[in-house]
């Protein structure tokens, strides 16, 4: 059910979904992550060719695979793609309260810091996690060199 335009019963009137041409939370939904997934690569690339710069970043809410479920893996795997394309080297996340650093697509590192302060959990490890930690406060740490992460 989607809560953030006051329901889905309420969802047809509201503007940003008129805006649109949707009559749904589905449609809405699906269509903003579409305008997301083209501003995203329209971003990356503007400066594809900028050898000046040595790292790239992505900062969003949900982790790679918690993105709208009406997506279809077709979407889920068009963005891993858009973040390979532009050698985005990390996909930083947050809405999971838990710390963990996956590897999400060749040369793509996914760093989840999702508490923000608040309590975190250790869970959803899966074979290409590289380190999860949990039962503390979740505040990120990262250093870098031009060389490492």
């Amino acid at each position: 059910q989607c809560t953030r335009m006051g329901g889905c019963s309420n969802s047809a009137n509201h503007p940003e979904v008129k805006k649109r041409g949707c009559s749904s939370c589905g449609c809405f939904l699906r269509k903003l992550w579409l305008e997301q997934l083209e501003h995203l690569e329209r971003e990356l690339s503007l400066h594809q060719h900028d050898d000046s710069i040595k790292w790239r970043f992505v900062i969003g809410h949900h982790p790679h695979n918690f993105m709208y479920p009406g997506d279809g893996p077709s979407q889920r795997g068009r963005f891993l793609r858009i973040l390979q394309k532009y050698n985005v080297q990390v996909y930083f996340v947050g809405h999971v309260h838990s710390s963990r650093h996956d590897i999400i697509a060749e040369n793509v590192h996914q760093v989840m810091t999702g508490a923000s302060g608040g309590f975190e959990w250790q869970g959803g490890m899966s074979s290409d996690t590289i380190w999860s930690a949990g039962f503390g406060y979740g505040f990120a740490h990262m250093e870098m060199t031009s060389t490492e992460l």
